[in-house]
């Protein structure tokens, strides 16, 4: 996506010299990079969830609000995910993974860096007893939200925890 953008903005300024004097120009390239950087800045999304059918919701969720997201399906992919690639800004964590649950693989997480250590991650569970919840984030996960959920109940966690919307 950033090489498409980045010929759009060669290919529009290309034109925009043609036909617009040197101020319109210095502003419409103004305006193009500050779309590029917001582009740039995407929020990274990783999800761990085995359901193919909930996989297929955050992806449409994901993109609906902004974010690019990752799906894996378990914890062993979770952790080659978080070692292989730069740290996510939010992960949401199904609990009830196949071999490794959620909680385990939270700790797993914690104990990969200090970035691990940072990043904020939010149990997704149909588990919705307070014994549960507290389960959750004495494990070290930073929030709770319980299936079902609505598309608002979504965005407010996203914007609670990556604290920067994008546009």
């Amino acid at each position: 996506m950033p090489t498409q953008v980045f010929r759009w903005v060669k290919a529009t300024l290309f034109i925009l010299n043609a036909i617009s004097s040197l101020g319109e120009l210095n502003a419409k390239l103004k305006e193009l990079v500050a779309y590029g950087t917001r582009v740039m800045a995407e929020k990274r999304l990783l999800f761990v969830e085995d359901n193919s059918n909930q996989q297929a919701l955050y992806k449409a969720l994901s993109k609906r609000f902004g974010f690019k997201a990752q799906l894996v399906s378990n914890c062993r992919e979770a952790m080659k995910a978080c070692q292989e690639n730069e740290m996510y800004d939010l992960i949401l964590m199904d609990m009830s993974l196949e071999e490794i649950d959620g909680c385990q693989c939270t700790s797993m997480i914690r104990d990969l860096s200090a970035e691990g250590k940072n990043v904020p991650i939010v149990a997704v569970t149909g588990h919705v007893t307070n014994d549960y919840r507290v389960r959750c984030l004495e494990s070290g996960m930073n929030d709770f939200l319980p299936k079902p959920f609505g598309i608002d109940d979504f965005g407010a966690i996203l914007e609670k925890w990556t604290k920067n919307q994008p546009e």
